[in-house]
């Protein structure tokens, strides 16, 4: 039987998705990955990354578990040579540090994409872990470079969302926004991402996303001062 193509892998879903992904990288595709192979009992978090303005990638990297910081220090240095590294945090069981790496696949692969990753990004011994935001079109070109990066890659959405509209409060449009604005973090504190953004990863002008919002907002809250106020 021939094989699904990617992309019609995303057919049906929602124009703003939400994905889980998991694959193994390699160490040409991503430094990081070697260190949490190096490191297997501890816990290795990518905070962020971005590009260097010479193409470079910048990595800051969390790692802590049962360890001497100092241990951990000498064995990512073992580990990444003579690779640019700075140390911005030590605790009694963590240190968090900077790489800077000559390049990284995957933030390629995010980049080329569009699309949003929430941080932090969960490397282990086995697999690589991370969740990611936008249009179903640039999940579905990021689904497609990650399949050149390991063929095995997975994804998943989130199951059916049990807080749905049983009530028809919202309408279908609403509760899309509701549903992605709640998944993005745009009620966090902080805020993790802006209106402009959100509007952009849901093809939506600015100014239709924030009245969309606070429709949202208002009936909620109606919602929710009704069932407070009955007997």
């Amino acid at each position: 039987m021939a094989e699904t193509h990617p992309t019609a892998r995303f057919s049906g879903m929602p124009r703003a998705i939400a994905v889980r992904f998991q694959l193994k990288l390699s160490r040409s595709c991503c430094l990081s990955q070697s260190i949490a192979e190096a490191l297997p009992r501890l816990r290795v978090d990518i905070e962020r990354f971005l590009p260097a303005s010479d193409g470079r990638a910048i990595e800051d990297l969390h790692i802590y578990g049962n360890l001497d910081p100092d241990e951990i220090v000498a064995k990512v240095v073992s580990e990444v040579g003579d690779i640019p590294m700075e140390l911005l945090e030590v605790g009694a069981w963590h240190v968090l540090l900077r790489l800077v790496t000559p390049r990284c696949e995957l933030l390629e692969a995010f980049q080329a994409s569009s699309v949003i990753p929430v941080f932090p990004l969960s490397l282990r011994s086995t697999s690589t872990t991370f969740r990611v935001f936008g249009a179903r079109s640039s999940v579905s070109g990021l689904y497609t470079r990650l399949k050149v990066i390991n063929p095995s890659v997975t994804f998943s959405t989130r199951k059916k969302d049990l807080t749905a509209d049983r009530r028809g409060l919202l309408t279908p449009k609403q509760l899309e926004v509701f549903r992605f604005a709640r998944e993005v973090g745009y009620w966090d504190t902080p805020r993790r991402i802006t209106l402009t953004d959100m509007a952009f990863l849901l093809d939506m002008s600015k100014s239709a996303l924030s009245e969309a919002l606070a429709t949202v907002e208002r009936k909620i809250i109606q919602e929710g001062l009704n069932h407070a106020l009955t007997p």
